[in-house]
């Protein structure tokens, strides 16, 4: 029978605790049974269980491909996820209720279950990369089909009275007015505004794709759901890194972190001093983008 050292730790924290100490021989804790590991399991998936129907349900993810990925995404109560160790403590239990993610690994290590877990990863994030192309398209793109915009003899008088001696064009006249009415922040002010108003308690993670500093930015929140979208989301209108540019869109998703071509800016998982990470994480991001202008023929 289990003794926890905690009474609030959660199941995550229990499990990953007698894994570490499992992993170098496969033998369990003293006090610590099979039957001990079997019941944790069960209770982890049926807390798991919903989230893994929806995926295998709504996604083209398998029923193993589900399991992994509930194992390594969903947190407790806490806030605490599975160690890669406590994953394969669990998927190497023959009463194991994940049995389809068990028989999809080779051996029981967390080198073959990390490299399953990658390819599942993969998987979503090209479909994920789908989505994103699909609704926020490139702004090369956009210049080469320009959309079509009809405005009635009232708003191209405005327009023409607004103009200055140098504007030949309405769209000229346009794009200054749009300018001077939108607003930039830098990243760094961005992600500071947002963790204060979202509240770093409730964010698990708020990461930048890094396919997406080419284009428009996508900024990844992996935090707890909620009906409010923090006020500097809607009254920012550009975000600049490096003196670059970028249309953003924040995309919420509660099933996280993720690392894969990702830079995290905020981990709340890591209790290292937070300042220090987040400044080397923003520092990482600019490097990125100075290096694509590098590699534009662009100068920082």
């Amino acid at each position: 029978m289990i003794e926890p050292n905690h009474a609030n730790d959660s199941v995550q924290a229990e499990l990953n605790q007698i894994a570490a100490e499992w992993i170098d021989n496969h033998e369990l804790p003293e006090k610590v049974t099979n039957s001990d590991i079997v019941e944790r399991s069960k209770e982890l998936h049926d807390q798991y269980e919903p989230h893994i129907q929806t995926y295998t349900n709504n996604t083209s993810l398998s029923q193993a491909e589900a399991e992994i990925r509930a194992l390594r995404k969903l947190i407790g109560e806490d806030r605490t996820g599975l160690s890669w160790e406590a994953i394969t403590l669990l998927l190497s239990r023959d009463e194991t209720p994940f049995k389809d993610a068990a028989e999809s690994v080779d051996e029981y290590t967390t080198t073959a279950v990390g490299e399953f877990h990658s390819q599942v990863e993969s998987k979503v994030e090209q479909a994920k990369q789908l989505v994103i192309e699909e609704s926020l398209p490139g702004a090369e793109d956009r210049l080469k089909s320009p959309a079509i915009t009809v405005l009635d003899w009232e708003a191209k008088r405005r327009l023409r009275a607004s103009a200055n001696s140098s504007e030949q064009t309405e769209a000229a006249v346009v794009s200054r007015l749009v300018d001077e009415t939108e607003t930039k922040r830098s990243f760094r002010e961005f992600c500071e505004q947002y963790l204060d108003e979202r509240g770093r308690d409730n964010i698990t993670q708020l990461a930048v794709d890094e396919r997406s500093l080419r284009e428009g930015l996508l900024i990844k929140v992996h935090a707890a759901p909620s009906e409010t979208v923090p006020e500097v989301v809607d009254e920012t209108d550009i975000i600049t890194i490096a003196d670059r540019e970028y249309d953003f869109k924040v995309v919420e998703d509660p099933y996280g972190p993720s690392w894969f071509k990702t830079i995290s800016i905020y981990d709340g998982t890591d209790f290292q001093p937070e300042e220090a990470r987040f400044d080397v994480a923003i520092r990482t991001a600019r490097r990125a983008v100075l290096e694509l202008q590098e590699q534009d023929g662009q100068t920082a």
